[in-house]
């Protein structure tokens, strides 16, 4: 590392030969003066040059930086700063700007740079905390290969550079626009920053090619829509009453922002912090490898319509200030981990209406605070595909809770799906396996049915004995199978229903009489008969548990 403490001019023969190798060290020049002058050379393996607080007036002029950290990372207090014609192709951020709240970082010029392949989001990396009051950098001529420019602040003037269409990014221009009224983009952009700007449209950004940042910062009425760029960033900070709508492939990041719609988009991820009265509706969540939508220190939002499905978490709630959120009306598709995980510091979530399939082998919701999964005043649920209980009032509201973890449940579990058209499964085979056995030894029965929707289906299994099994879900006319001990003497009947993911049933399937143990034949003529009529087997069955009858 070399350690730069005073004013000097640090200038090397040319940077195709003057090397500075850091060996991997955290960086290869660490700046902790003003007035410093590097030039020529070529930086390697590390940060390449970290100017630490306070520094100012120096210059960074024509190196060539490589690295698996940042290639110049100016830390608070970096002001009246000079990077000027440099390549920069490192694996971190190209160019990174940080402030705290007493130490800004502001007036400094970037310019003429060339900056490839370095992180797809930090090209050109403004990250300003708490307060920072930076802002007035003069950012033109750069040249952006595969990667972009971020600016990430928490007041106003965090936002308010001097950027213009000069830079830009796989060829195609960066766009600023500050204080803007009634304005729109429609063309392609290779970045688009809208700063404290009102009715504002963006529309139409078809590239294929690279990510698209767009940044709305401190912005009222602005209208993102049908842009179906393959991958695009959106962050909206400090904005209010913008309307989102028919973007493809687009992952949200929202801070501070309140009384926004997103609506009908193709989303890979959501992540909103510090957001209130949001409403997010009839988008697609799908395909995250974290969390499809993760909500923290946020309230009064609404959830409703969207389909979740492939994420690692489906939704992730937490954080202190986080209550009172409504989730309600959504389709949740986990095969594997939390299709909902909320943490202990949340409360009163209202979560209600939603459809949830769950893998057998690992789909499951999480709650650790004080949450209610159903809707007190409607007395209604959701639509678990694993809940095994019944209905015998037919009402539409499973008899028993659908519990999960310890003490949390859904007192009110729907029977079938919310909003969904399914032709339930056709009648399911008779049970094949044995009629003869002995009580204690296991025995196994197979079954199939076919769904005229091609939906998977489980079954359930009634053994005669008051006792039922169900399986987990099979493909449309897959063999199902189950198995059963029975511990007691007598003639049981077996049948079996199927019912499809969305919780529509089959009609019950022919019987299966089996002797425990072997005893008389019983007549076919009239196993026959309960064959024919299944529903008369079940009243009797029903008579006979209640005492009604006597054997």
């Amino acid at each position: 590392i070399l350690v730069i403490s005073k004013s000097i001019n640090l200038i090397g023969e040319n940077k195709e030969n003057t090397v500075i190798n850091s060996h991997n060290n955290d960086c290869t020049i660490d700046l902790n003066s003003d007035n410093v002058n590097i030039s020529n050379f070529e930086l390697r393996n590390g940060f390449g040059i970290i100017i630490k607080g306070h520094s100012s007036n120096s210059i960074i002029f024509n190196n060539n930086i490589f690295g698996h950290g940042s290639g110049i990372y100016l830390k608070s207090g970096s002001s009246d700063n000079i990077i000027d014609s440099n390549f920069i192709s490192v694996g971190g951020k190209g160019i990174w700007f940080r402030s705290g709240s007493d130490k800004p970082c502001s007036k400094n010029t970037i310019c003429n740079n060339i900056i490839d392949n370095c992180c797809s989001w930090g090209g050109i990396y403004f990250q300003f905390d708490d307060l920072g009051g930076s802002g007035g950098n003069i950012i033109k001529n750069n040249y952006l290969i595969n990667c972009s420019i971020m600016i990430r602040g928490d007041c106003l003037s965090d936002y308010i550079n001097e950027i213009d269409t000069s830079n830009t990014i796989n060829q195609r221009p960066l766009y600023y626009y500050l204080n803007e009224t009634n304005g729109f983009h429609h063309g392609n952009a290779g970045a688009i920053i809208l700063v404290n700007c009102e009715n504002f449209e963006i529309k139409n950004q078809k590239n294929s090619d690279f990510k698209l940042h767009i940044i709305v910062a401190h912005c009222t009425n602005t209208y993102v829509h049908n842009n179906t760029h393959f991958d695009i960033y959106c962050f909206i900070e400090g904005s209010y009453e913008n309307v989102m709508e028919n973007n493809s492939k687009i992952r949200f990041e929202i801070i501070n922002s309140n009384n926004n719609r997103i609506v009908s988009n193709d989303i890979k991820e959501i992540d909103m912090w510090y957001g209130g009265y949001n409403t997010f509706s009839n988008n697609i969540i799908q395909n995250s490898s974290y969390n499809g939508f993760e909500i923290f220190d946020s309230s009064y939002n609404i959830l409703e319509g969207n389909l979740f499905q492939n994420n690692e978490r489906g939704l992730a709630i937490g954080g202190f200030e986080t209550h009172s959120n409504i989730v309600r009306n959504n389709i949740f598709k986990q095969y594997w981990g939390e299709a909902i995980s909320i943490d202990y510091l949340a409360y009163n979530t209202k979560i209600y209406h939603n459809n949830f399939y769950l893998s057998v082998d690992g789909g499951y919701v999480f709650d650790m605070g004080i949450n209610r999964w159903y809707n007190v005043k409607l007395k209604e649920g959701n639509y678990w595909n694993d809940y095994t209980g019944f209905d015998d009032n037919n009402d539409g509201i499973g008899d028993s809770p659908y519990k999960f973890l310890v003490l949390k449940q859904d007192r009110y579990p729907l029977m079938t799906a919310l909003g969904i058209q399914s032709n339930p499964p056709e009648k399911p085979n008779k049970p094949f396996g044995e009629n003869n056995g002995a009580v204690g030894k296991k025995y196994r029965y197979t079954s199939s049915a076919v769904d005229p929707d091609d939906d998977m289906v489980r079954y359930c299994f009634d053994w005669g004995d008051g006792s039922t099994t169900w399986t987990g879900y099979y493909d449309s006319g897959e063999t199902a199978e189950a198995s059963h001990i029975w511990t007691e003497q007598g003639i049981f009947i077996i049948n079996v229903k199927a019912r499809d993911i969305y919780g529509y049933e089959s009609e019950r399937s022919n019987l299966l009489s089996i002797t425990m143990p072997r005893q008389k034949e019983v007549s076919t003529s009239f196993l026959q008969f309960f064959q024919n009529h299944p529903n008369l087997f079940l009243i009797l069955k029903q008579l006979f548990e209640k005492g009604w009858l006597k054997r």
